[in-house]
This record gives C-alpha cells, structure tokens and sequence, in this order.
C-alpha cells in the first residue's frame, strides 16, 4: 500500500467558517455593487462630458491664486493659458476619476504635448490657509511694506510643512529661489502656502534627487512628471520579496541624496511615509512627492560662520542623532536639534523605520516585513541591522549614516543571491 503523502497546510489557509445570511448585509453588498455601477457609467462618459469641466478647474485655480496675490500671477496669466493648453486629461484608473469627481484631491492626471510620459497637475494651495495668511498680512502700503511683513511671518509661524535653517541665511536662500519667480514677494507667498511649487525646479539641477521632473507653475498649481504608484498601493500587492529589496535598497540611496541636499542645503524629510513615496514600475525607481513637509539646513560653513555664536562650534560640527519622541501614529522631532547640527541622520531614521515598523512600532508592518523564513535564517544580519537602524543605541550606534551602508550592503547581498 502506497505511503499517503503529507502535505504541509499553507500558512496563508484560512478555514472557512459558515454562518447564517443577514438579509441587511445582502442589501448593503448590493447596493455596494450598484454603486461601482454607476461610478464605472460616469467613467465611461466622462473624458466627452468632463473635459471642458476639468480644464474649467484649471482656470478656477489660477483665479483663486491670482485674487490671492495680483501682483505675483496676474502678470503670468498668458503664460499660464499656454501651460494649461499643453495639458491633455487623461482618464486614469476608477480611484482617479472618482476622487476627481467627488473632489477628493485637487490632482489631476494626463499629458503634457511636448513632453514623454504622463504628468500630473496638482493644486498645491488650500483656501483655509489663504484665507489665513491674507489675514496675517493686514493692509498695506507698497511692495516693500509687503516684502518685510512676509519675512516677519515667515519666522513667526509655526508651521506643519516647510521650514529653513537658520534666519541669518535666510535672505540669501529668498535671493537664490527668486531665480526661478517674479520677485521676492512671490517666492515669500509659495515658501508659506506650499514649498514645493518653488523648490521642485531647484532640486530638479541636481539628477540624484528622487523627485519628479518640473514642468512649470501657475500660481500654487504645479506641472510635474507622474512617477508610479504610491508604495502604499504597491504594499497592498502581493509583490515578491525580491522585489522588495530592490525597492528597499533604491530608497536608502535616494534619501541619503536628499540628505547631502544640494549647494551644502541639507533637505530633512518630517513626513516620510508610504503615501508620500511614488514607484516606477517600469525602471523600478522610487521619487519623492510631498515636497512641503521638508526642513532645510544651511550646512555651508562660509555662510553660517557669522552666526556660529548661537551654537558652540563642537555642537554645530557634531552628527546629529536623532532620538526617537514618543508620538502614537504620528513622526516628532524638534526643529533645534535639526538646526543646531551640520547634518542629522533623521533621513536615515526615517526610511529605516518605514522598512522595519509602522508609524506605531508594528515590526510586523514594515514595508520588508514579514521576512521570509529562508532569508530570516540565511541573512540574519538583514532583521538586526534593520532594528539597530531605528533604534541605534549610543553602545552600537553613534549615527545611523554607518548602519545604513551596512543594511544597504546587506540587502544588496540577498538581491545577488536572489540573481544567481
């Protein structure tokens, strides 16, 4: 008689376990399904009926902004109507075009003439937020009076997004991104409203910023190349580990770049999530793509020199370790510790605690977690150099800048192995 073979169940297999119908669940199932029905009906009409609606939108956000600010827009408004001409909607996949409809987000999706790929136009500006720095600013008489009532603010308020290090050098790094606006005024109102539509073309000089490439600017709406897929999406997937990796190892290099920065402009990201990182499916590179929620520290000696009295020497030159704050679901830091420092490892901690935990200290919801059993037991420097990047203890770690190389080496060692 034959030996019956064993077969090791699946750690997938989940038993199935019958319950009775519930007559609600069925009607809201269905009306579920009714639903999808009719978003897919309005997708099909929607590049005929929604073209004109949507390059309506484009227009409507050039207004808002030039009401905001007349002086900063108004004189662009020709060179906008040909910006906006260039853009072909596309229709993208269902989220797209249901967020589109419902206004979810004001981003919108297609082509650029002139331009390989797909592009993205996104509005950048909240009208809460105008509506707040309109109030701010008061009366005034002249450009100038305008001028310095925007710097006062600027140092002033605490903001979520972008911030710079340090105020000496402040005018300096205005005068540099005026190259790329109007005039100072106008550079003042993107650094406050959304940093990005004014530091995209700056980082785009340098090609090894992972961020996307810039087409031009409207007012607060900016013209930029599509990247990918967010990775949250791409963490839904069922991708193999491999691919993981290679994901995992292009990450560690692109945020080391953002950290050397650019000019001695050391570009710390304070919102280093899932959602904010973008894959190229195609070339299996990783971008950038919040771009406000930055802080940038002037590390150029010969700028900063005359301010030196504010931080004793051994400090300022010291790296920067950043100890992790206590913040259920959320990521902390304090902006003195980022500015008293020519350079932080935070970056480091950053991508590092994206790859191992959550923004709750789930190690089971890393973007490399669960790590198979074979590359567990084959590699498993790969786990411990993962942790000891997050939490990078003073007995073992005196910066994360060299336990990142070694999990970068590390992880390039498993994808050779994965080749071969």
């Amino acid at each position: 008689m034959p030996k019956k073979r064993m077969v090791k169940p699946s750690p997938r297999f989940t038993p199935v376990v019958e319950r009775q119908s519930n007559p609600f669940e069925n009607i809201r199932n269905r009306y579920f399904h009714v639903k999808i029905l009719f978003y897919l009906a309005i997708c099909l009409r929607y590049p005929i009926d929604n073209y004109d609606q949507e390059r309506g939108k484009l227009q409507k956000y050039f207004a808002i902004d030039a009401a905001f600010c007349p002086e900063c827009f108004l004189p662009k408004s020709n060179m906008c109507v040909a910006l906006e001409s260039r853009f072909e909607f596309e229709l993208g996949d269902l989220v797209e075009v249901v967020n589109t409809l419902i206004g979810v987000k004001k981003v919108h999706y297609g082509k650029l003439k002139g331009v390989e790929g797909k592009a993205v136009v996104k509005h950048a500006a909240r009208e809460r937020v105008l509506e707040q720095i309109k109030a701010e600013i008061g009366e005034v008489n002249s450009p100038a009076e305008l001028d310095g009532r925007l710097y006062k603010l600027f140092l002033k308020r605490d903001r979520v997004g972008f911030y710079f290090c340090r105020q000496s050098t402040l005018n300096m790094f205005v005068k540099g991104l005026t190259n790329y606006t109007r005039s100072r005024i106008e550079t003042w109102m993107h650094l406050l409203v959304n940093a990005e539509t004014i530091l995209l073309p700056v980082m785009n000089k340098f090609s090894v910023m992972a961020v996307p490439t810039y087409y031009g600017h409207c007012g607060f709406t900016i013209y930029e190349s599509y990247n990918g897929i967010t990775l949250a999406e791409v963490n839904k997937r069922k991708i193999s580990y491999y691919q993981r990796l290679q994901i995992a190892l292009r990450l560690l290099f692109a945020t080391s770049a953002l950290t050397d920065g650019f000019d001695n402009y050391r570009v710390y990201l304070t919102d280093l999530t899932l959602d904010n990182v973008v894959y190229d499916e195609k070339t299996g590179n990783v971008t950038f793509i919040d771009l406000d929620s930055v802080v940038i520290v002037d590390g150029d000696y010969n700028r900063t020199a005359a301010t030196m009295v504010e931080e004793p020497p051994d400090r300022w030159w010291a790296i920067h370790k950043y100890e992790k704050i206590p913040c259920k679901g959320c990521f902390a830091y304090t902006k003195h510790d980022l500015c008293s420092h020519y350079q932080s490892d935070i970056n480091m901690f950053s991508v590092c605690q994206l790859l191992n935990e959550d923004l709750y200290g789930d190690q089971t919801k890393g973007f490399l977690k669960p790590i198979p059993r074979f590359i567990d037991i084959t590699f498993p420097a790969l786990r411990s150099k993962l942790l000891q990047c997050v939490r990078c203890q003073d007995i073992l770690c005196d910066n994360r800048f060299y336990i990142s190389i070694q999990l970068a080496q590390e992880i390039a060692r498993i994808i050779k192995y994965f080749e071969s």
